[in-house]
């Protein structure tokens, strides 16, 4: 972590000298607003990191490049946030990638990956998704925020293990986004998809026996009420991505587009940091409210953690192989 906070710090003092140099450069130019929403209710902690993320982008390069929060999914329904940011209705959209699969169905690759965002950087798996979402999206990939954050099957009951320790969610009515729904099913779950905003309601009438979540966030909704166990270990990698519409990220001026480069990097190292401790934190504070955390054996949790891998990967040869062997090669790492 020392490491990454000194590039945090190097990325940090390089924005705020480029945009300390416009402003003396820059003269008369016109700051360049963007409208932004985020695909998760505004009360997340993911909502709150990308609300953070906005704060520094306007104070750091006032002048240069402001961001106008226009709200979260009460502002615009999440499932049409996508098109969105394509057509240029918003400018910029927080969220998880899973949440457009129709239209890249290569975002695969970051809950099917375990590389970090970091070496993602360096080994040029961010660049061919950028060139991706910028093909099949018209939006430019900014930046790749939480990728510290792990999933975990969090149920309302003690889970059954088979014969190999694996789960066995035979009858179980488990809720989650589409990325786990061969996942799931893969372990006898039923899957359904239920609007986050409505799992509450589905937990406290027993319509669902348990959700796929993140590592973090769980108890911001409220939804331990409910759950008494989490299975470990984790799966799947997280996904969530700020991305900005292309024919607005290319009207800004070269001056802009560095600005907010450097500034969406130094967030998604900041932020990969801010999230492996806040799970530490709130994986404590969970036990401590009576989540139990059911551990499976070593042999048990490769089995498993791959099974989810492959169900990701099979999904995306399946929409769209054209891509498959480079990001499999870039993004996952055989375990």
């Amino acid at each position: 972590i020392a490491t990454g906070e000194n590039h945090m710090r190097q990325h940090a003092m390089f924005a705020a000298a480029l945009v300390a140099g416009l402003a003396l450069a820059g003269g008369g130019r016109a700051e360049e607003v963007l409208r932004a929403t985020s695909m998760l209710p505004l009360g997340t902690v993911y909502s709150q990191s990308f609300i953070s993320f906005i704060e520094r982008v306007n104070m750091e390069a006032a002048g240069v490049v402001r961001i106008n929060l226009l709200g979260g999914p009460e502002a615009l329904p999440t499932a049409e946030q996508a098109n969105a940011v394509r057509s240029g209705i918003v400018d910029m959209i927080y969220g998880p990638s899973s949440y457009y699969p129709g239209d890249v169905p290569e975002t695969d690759a970051f809950v099917g990956g375990n590389v970090p965002p970091a070496e993602l950087r360096e080994n040029g798996g961010m660049a061919l998704l950028n060139e991706i979402h910028q093909q099949k999206l018209n939006a430019y990939l900014l930046s790749h925020p939480e990728g510290s954050l792990g999933f975990h099957i969090y149920l309302t009951q003690l889970p059954v293990l088979d014969a190999a320790g694996l789960p066995d969610l035979d009858g179980l009515r488990v809720r989650g986004a589409q990325l786990y729904r061969e996942f799931f099913m893969g372990l006898g779950a039923t899957y359904v998809s239920i609007k986050v905003p409505e799992v509450y309601t589905a937990l406290e009438r027993g319509t669902v026996a348990g959700i796929g979540w993140p590592s973090v966030g769980l108890m911001d909704l409220s939804w331990d009420n409910f759950l008494t166990h989490r299975i470990d270990p984790h799966y799947f990698q997280g996904d969530i991505v700020i991305l900005v519409n292309l024919d607005r990220w290319n009207a800004m001026d070269e001056i802009a587009r560095n600005t907010l480069r450097e500034l969406g990097l130094a967030h998604e190292q900041r932020s990969y940091a801010v999230f492996t401790d806040l799970g530490l934190e709130e994986d404590a504070e969970m036990q401590r409210r009576g989540i139990e955390v059911v551990t499976l054996s070593d042999a048990a949790a490769k089995k498993y953690r791959r099974q989810a891998y492959e169900t990701a990967w099979a999904r995306l040869k399946s929409r769209d192989d054209t891509h498959y062997e480079a990001l499999r090669r870039l993004f996952y790492r055989e375990e």
